[in-house]
């Protein structure tokens, strides 16, 4: 965009590369050699530059992997909580959902502070309670714009008509991987090494960050034989999205996949 302000206020001039025939292209801006966005990112992006998700929405960037371990949509949430209608409704307790953070509000009551946390999975929207206790304890996962899981109690809320949600507890996508998730799956072929192996699996190993982790399983492919084999707990890894991207960056996009029971 430099570049073209320049060109756009020298139009008008003669320099010296255009009396040599030379144009200015040799002097254009080289560009950025940028991997391709994920949907995650390509969707942020988007949210950024207009204000607004334009080719999707930010759940479609997880939908596939949580519904491997939670089926249901907030839409279904909202018809559960109503019951035969009424305006009545019913308590659903010990319900697990997932959304994208699309607002977060702070209110006082007589227990303190608040948050007022809305999540948006594409079919509805669900506001739900968080106490400070809760918040306090994992306040690095409300971020908006990002997934959230939540464990709670819901209710039909008679002022607004929709759902009223409390949560008991929370995760952000690492955290539930690494409960419902059995293993990291590598498929790696003949030209495959155990060092390059090492290299790949070191900077997201779960024993350097304190964290539980996920197992490595390998499956091996080559010319003559094949085999499945589970590495030792020393190698359990961090499911985060930048140790599986980093992972499908070195072997291939369908090498690497989270293995749900």
């Amino acid at each position: 965009m430099e570049a073209a302000d320049q060109k756009a206020e020298s139009a008008n001039q003669v320099s010296l590369f255009d009396l040599m025939g030379d144009g200015g292209d040799a002097h254009r801006p080289e560009l950025l050699d940028e991997p391709r966005w994920s949907p995650k990112r390509t969707l942020q992006e988007e949210k950024q530059a207009l204000g607004y998700y334009f080719s999707g929405h930010l759940f479609d960037a997880y939908r596939d992997e949580v519904r491997r371990f939670n089926k249901g949509t907030l839409a279904a949430l909202e018809k559960e909580v109503q019951g035969n209608g009424g305006g009545f409704g019913r308590d659903v307790r010990g319900k697990t959902i997932a959304g994208v953070i699309s607002g977060i509000r702070t209110q006082m009551t007589q227990r303190g502070k608040m948050l007022i946390v809305t999540l948006d999975d594409g079919t509805g929207l669900v506001e739900m309670t968080v106490f400070n206790e809760l918040f306090d304890a994992n306040r690095n996962m409300f971020r908006e714009d990002e997934l959230l899981i939540a464990t709670g109690n819901a209710r039909h809320d008679t002022f607004t008509g929709g759902v009223r949600f409390t949560a008991e507890s929370v995760m952000d996508l690492v955290a539930a991987r690494t409960r419902f998730a059995s293993a990291v799956r590598l498929a790696m072929n003949g030209n495959s090494s155990t060092g390059m192996l090492r290299e790949l699996l070191t900077p997201h190993l779960a024993r350097a960050s304190g964290v539980q982790g996920l197992p490595v399983r390998i499956h091996y492919q080559a010319a003559a034989a094949s085999c499945e084999a589970m590495l030792g707990p020393d190698w359990k890894v961090v499911p985060s999205d930048e140790a599986l991207t980093a992972l499908r960056l070195a072997l291939s996009p369908d090498s690497v996949s989270t293995v749900y029971e």
